[in-house]
């Protein structure tokens, strides 16, 4: 079994921990702000890029000589901003490791996993904040150092110390408008991330974090409120607080969030764990990339033939049930490497369900994975076919039928439905990709809807957003 240590490429910091009996004994944070601007330029800021590619350089170095396989995951900063590809890539490229850019829904999966996988799960990091239960995740965009550049530019204070009641009072202001908790919360909260465990820490009173001290440990909404005013009334003094020196001037935002999410979620204290995404992640490398976890052949056969079979609609329908298959119950693949292959799949020849079948079966077991995987998914639909080819001639005039037929395609038309609203709020992140989609949507519906003399060709649609990206790509690039 391959052993493994981990980068994780956050907003505020990169934590770093190796591999020891499956957990990591030991993690290291170096703060980099990777995510410092991005809410009000959109991208990643060069001084902070080239600082933590310096780190990730120096922790996959020392990785490689221990004998681990170093792997990075990204998250929201590297996700969010117009140049975080860019920079993954280059990470990639300097540094020798590769980087998985994580969706904010398996961000907040792999820390469900990493945090005990009961009840409720809160996760603030720099740039993001999940709520996560066993059912799925949401992500919002209100983490430490994105609601500090939202609370000074809201209040034109030049730091955290500066008003800080106006401040606290323009996070919630913003959290009320961001933030929508889901329904139906059950369980008890559990808490990861760095804010979290940090304010643990402070109301531990001690001078050096140890995860002993911290985890499982329990804090009230009264001892967030109790902390907040400590950390006012310390001002200036929390740069030279030993826990405090690398998260001094984001902290107190963090601690608006926290006393805030927890009131939204309607809970009054929080278990605090410091197990966290990058456990989720380390399981889920061993599942995916371990070659004793590799499915077999008839396994993959088997998903895909339950896929062929209870999925009606096609494609873009089979979006959830392929997402829960390969992506929820066996990790197969991530979250978005499912929406390339479907991508993928759109521009190549032949059924979108197919091709994406035939890629996670390559992925996992070669030629002969995308056999099976491609065999099963096709089998249901022909035998199907087959039959109702011999039968339908006989009973298509019967009322009874006729009007299942017609309740079958309005079900699809709702399970296309979900498809886009999921890819919408997915891959479309800022306005140049919310007009491409428009313009794509007129240009390809508006003719054939009103039957008009011209129809374009939704190929040429497809390679004309390909080479308008690859131009925008380009152009951002060398822009400073």
């Amino acid at each position: 079994m391959n052993k493994y240590a981990v980068i994780d490429i956050g907003s505020n910091s990169i934590r770093y921990g190796e591999e020891h009996d499956g957990s990591f004994p030991r993690k290291e944070v170096y703060t980099t702000r990777l995510g410092s601007g991005l809410n009000s330029t959109g991208r990643l800021a060069d001084d902070t890029m080239e600082k933590s590619i310096a780190v990730i350089k120096e922790l996959a170095s020392r990785a490689k000589g221990n004998g681990l396989i170093p792997r990075a995951y990204a998250t929201s900063a590297v996700r969010d901003a117009s140049n975080g590809r860019d920079f993954a890539d280059r990470a990639e490229r300097e540094c020798g490791v590769p980087v998985e850019i994580l969706s904010g829904e398996d961000e907040a999966r792999f820390a469900f996993r990493g945090a005990a996988g009961g009840g409720i799960m809160l996760d603030i990091g720099g740039a993001s904040m999940q709520i996560v239960t066993k059912d799925g995740g949401v992500s919002f965009r209100a983490g430490c150092v994105r609601c500090g550049d939202i609370a000074r530019e809201a209040t034109g204070a030049p730091d955290c110390d500066t008003d800080p009641l106006a401040q606290r009072d323009a996070v919630i202001e913003y959290m009320d408008g961001a933030v929508t908790v889901p329904d139906g919360l059950h369980g008890d909260l559990t808490g990861v991330g760095g804010t979290i465990t940090t304010l643990a820490a402070l109301k531990a009173d001690i001078k050096e974090f140890t995860a002993e001290a911290v985890d499982g440990s329990v804090l009230t909404r009264s001892d967030v409120e109790e902390l907040i005013e400590k950390l006012i009334l310390m001002g200036g003094a929390r740069r030279e607080h030993p826990l405090l020196r690398e998260r001094h001037d984001v902290i107190l935002y963090g601690a608006y969030i926290l006393a805030r999410a927890m009131e939204l979620i309607g809970r009054d204290e929080l278990r605090v764990s410091c197990s966290d995404g990058m456990e989720g992640y380390l399981a889920v490398l061993k599942e995916r990339e371990g070659a004793e976890d590799r499915p077999s052949l008839w396994k993959l056969f088997s998903a895909f033939m339950r896929i062929g079979a209870f999925t009606f609609g096609g494609g873009y329908a089979m979006l959830p049930m392929l997402e829960r298959e390969c992506v929820e119950k066996t990790s197969w693949v991530s979250h978005d490497e499912l929406l390339d292959y479907f991508a993928i799949g759109q521009c190549t020849p032949g059924v979108i369900a197919v091709n994406t079948a035939t890629f996670v079966g390559k992925k996992q077991r070669g030629f002969w994975g995308a056999f099976c995987a491609t065999a099963g998914v096709v089998l249901p639909s022909f035998v199907i076919i087959c039959v109702l080819t011999a039968l339908l001639a006989n009973f298509a005039d019967i009322p009874a039928v006729k009007y299942a037929l017609h309740g079958i395609r309005v079900a699809v038309g709702v399970l296309i439905l979900n498809t886009v609203i999921k890819l919408v709020k997915e891959k479309i992140k800022d306005p140049l990709g919310y007009v491409l989609a428009a313009a794509a949507f007129l240009l390809v519906a508006l003719p054939q809807t009103f039957k008009l003399p011209f129809r374009i060709s939704p190929v040429f649609v497809v390679i004309g957003a390909a080479l308008i990206g690859v131009i925008r790509g380009r152009m951002g690039g060398k822009t400073k």
